[in-house]
């Protein structure tokens, strides 16, 4: 198996594993939203904001699925000598990074639709009796989900965006 093959298969599993675990995501995510409201529409409400939010990573991971050759027609050119394939290795190992940098960016993207639209159902089930009362404060679990997801966010931009240089360094670092 060539290189060109073997960064086809890892796109082409990357995008599997960002589709189905959107996917599998939503039905938590109907579940949470729809508990945290009283309306009688909050169910159809939470439909509406899993899907959105369920959207985007899996055009994501179809577009990886489906085109695996337009991302490693852009990283990787054909080998035209054994001093060429030493480069693509390095070129494999940088579309790596950027692959599972793409799936953190990802599922961040998802995880922070969802923390958007709990929190906006949360504060709108309270916006009627804030004449009365303050608004109550994030419960610290909430808070440690969405600094997470916000951190899992800026990883992911550091993978895809600095893949050759992390490659770099882990090139030096093995010696």
């Amino acid at each position: 198996m060539d290189h060109r093959s073997l960064s086809n298969l890892l796109i082409r599993l990357t995008g599997v594993i960002i589709l189905l675990s959107s996917i599998l995501e939503m039905p938590r995510t109907v579940v949470s939203l729809s508990t945290t409201i009283d309306q009688g529409d909050s169910l159809e409400s939470a439909i509406v904001m899993s899907a959105l939010a369920v959207l985007l990573p899996s055009l994501i991971g179809l577009f990886l699925l489906w085109f695996p050759d337009t991302v490693t027609n852009r990283l990787l050119s054909r080998p035209e000598s054994e001093a060429a394939v030493a480069v693509d290795y390095k070129k494999l190992q940088q579309l790596a990074f950027c692959a599972l940098g793409l799936y953190f960016i990802s599922s961040a993207l998802y995880d922070a639709l969802y923390w958007f639209a709990k929190v906006k159902m949360y504060y709108s089930v309270f916006a009627v009796e804030l004449t009365y009362m303050k608004a109550p404060t994030l419960l610290p679990d909430d808070f440690a989900g969405i600094v997470s997801t916000a951190l899992q966010f800026v990883i992911g931009i550091v993978l895809l965006l600095g893949g050759n240089g992390i490659s770099t360094f882990v090139s030096k670092l093995r010696g």
